[in-house]
């Protein structure tokens, strides 16, 4: 079985994730980003794109309406009708892209940090195809290469 763990997510305001949680080690990253993203508000996720699309040297408009319909800049959200397999984070990563692009950035990425999933994302973006992740040909919302990492 797995190993339990306790431990406590500590922050300077109180608020409903500071607790004592009982949990296996493997959620400790979500658990914590969940923290973060609980005391990040929207406009800083917003900025964050802007500055990192500015980077990649990718259409900030376009990071942003992807990120509005994947997530509505919720960083530690999961697929809501299949769940953490079929999308993570801003982006909505599946685990396979995340691994893709931690190959490819050349680090351990953690798709629930909204810079490590805006990374990911933007590097996806600024390839030929990137779009495809997102957007079929046929126009369709959501249907990506889902199997192109695996």
């Amino acid at each position: 079985g797995a190993e339990m763990d306790y431990y406590l997510i500590a922050s300077t305001a109180p608020h409903p994730f500071q607790r004592y949680i009982t949990s296996s080690f493997s959620d400790k990253p979500y658990l914590e980003a969940k923290l973060e993203a609980y005391e990040r508000p929207k406009e800083l996720i917003k900025s964050l794109i802007l500055s990192k699309a500015k980077e990649w040297n990718i259409n900030p408009e376009l990071a942003l309406e992807i990120v509005r319909r994947e997530s509505n800049f919720n960083p530690t959200v999961c697929n809501g009708k299949f769940g953490c397999s079929y999308g993570q984070g801003l982006f909505q990563l599946i685990p396979s892209t995340n691994k893709h692009c931690e190959k490819k950035l050349g680090r351990k990425l953690n798709p629930f940090d909204a810079e490590d999933n805006i990374n990911c994302g933007l590097y996806l973006l600024s390839q030929p195809d990137g779009i495809y992740h997102w957007w079929d040909p046929k126009g369709k919302w959501g249907s990506g290469p889902y199997d192109d990492y695996d």
